[in-house]
């Protein structure tokens, strides 16, 4: 998604749920400014996130939903983490590539 548009629709929402603080409804400006906040947070975290593999983001959002929805599912999915952490690929230590040939 495009940067300043997720900082506008963050700005609409967080002046949305301010406008409607202490009206009847008070869930809806409730979620007006959750909502809000996390657009914010998307926003600060844009530039590192559209370098992320989109598997990676596929994959965290399905265990987002999954550990919200069974949160027993924890004490499966924390030691998996543990395990594609330690057994993943590393990065290179040192300079940059170089390519065998004349300079």
């Amino acid at each position: 998604m495009h940067r300043p548009t997720i900082g506008l629709i963050a700005v609409v929402l967080l002046v949305a749920g301010f406008a409607t603080r202490g009206a009847t409804d008070e869930a809806l400006s409730a979620a007006l400014l959750r909502v809000g906040l996390v657009m914010v947070i998307l926003w600060f975290a844009h530039p590192q996130i559209k370098n992320l593999p989109k598997w990676w983001v596929a994959g965290g959002a399905a265990t987002l939903f999954l550990v919200t929805r069974f949160p027993k599912l924890l004490v499966v999915i924390i030691p998996i983490a543990a395990i594609l952490w330690f057994l993943g690929p590393r990065a290179r230590r040192g300079g940059t590539f170089r390519r065998a040939g004349p300079p």
